[in-house]
């Protein structure tokens, strides 16, 4: 069985995350993704990303916006348990591939399938004096997702495969760039890509996407940047390009295309002007 991340509604959802304030208001925790990796010793992974929320608003440089979406040290630091609430507690494993968003992963226990209403994860510090100081991620809202029909077209290349592709978070798009954006979705959906993960930092991206997301060809994520506390707002809102926000819809959209309704390949296409040929 998969399971990943509830919507408020309590149904598994590719397009949902989790946010949570931890260390007394001092820093903010936004899981971007969960799955279930490996079959005869099941573990679940989730995508953390744990920032300092004291700072104000972000200074204009390329360096001060990417430090905003690095993971603290602390996450690595310390040591996590996974605690099923109710159920078992187990000893994680941390580890990064990119030192901008954590990776958590946890054993699932044996009953971990008679789980099929919704459940609480509480990620939860056992090192470093954390436990006292309100580390402890909790309340993460676990849904299992059934297959469902296929999704898309599976047309690319010679067997049926399906390729989704990636970007980053857009913003400040102008009539001649949403023109581009609208070419560039036409030509991949010509070409047989099955969908596409479109995310947005502002909203001028939703009047483009609209059509697309109608037809089933855009998973749109709208105002992205509002999803993760009032700095990263405010550091778009003070000219933050799009791809300081990178990692976070990278990692979203990796982890969205996991499990039984997943895509076979997945393309990190950085922006419209980068074409699959």
């Amino acid at each position: 069985q998969h399971f990943r991340l509830c919507s408020q509604h309590d149904v598994a959802d590719t397009n949902a995350t989790f946010h949570a304030q931890i260390a007394g208001g001092k820093a903010e925790a936004h899981v971007l993704g969960a799955r279930v990796v490996g079959q005869h010793a099941p573990e679940l992974e989730l995508a953390v990303w744990i920032y300092d929320a004291r700072q104000g608003t972000p200074e204009l440089t390329a360096g001060k916006w990417m430090d905003t979406f690095i993971t603290l040290p602390h996450g690595y630091l310390m040591t996590w348990e996974c605690h099923h609430v109710g159920k078992y507690r187990s000893k994680a494993v941390t580890l990064s591939f990119t030192g901008t968003v954590l990776l958590v992963r946890c054993p699932l226990s044996n009953n971990y399938t008679s789980s099929a209403v919704p459940w609480n994860l509480n990620l939860n510090v056992r090192s470093m004096n954390a436990h006292n100081e309100g580390w402890n991620i909790q309340g993460i809202r676990m849904c299992l997702e059934e297959a469902h029909k296929e999704r898309g077209a599976k047309t690319v290349g010679q067997g049926s495969d399906r390729v989704t592709i990636c970007t980053y978070p857009f913003w400040n798009l102008t009539d001649d760039r949403l023109c581009a954006v609208e070419q560039w979705l036409t030509y991949h959906r010509s070409i047989g890509v099955s969908e596409i993960f479109l995310y947005d930092g502002d909203g001028t991206l939703a009047t483009a996407a609209r059509p697309y997301v109608a037809e089933g060809f855009v998973k749109y994520s709208p105002a992205w940047n509002t999803r993760f506390g009032g700095k990263v707002a405010r550091a778009f809102e003070n000219g933050m390009p799009g791809a300081a926000a990178e990692p976070s819809s990278y990692h979203h959209c990796l982890f969205a295309n996991t499990g039984p309704n997943g895509a076979d390949w997945v393309l990190l296409l950085h922006s419209f002007d980068e074409y699959l040929g």
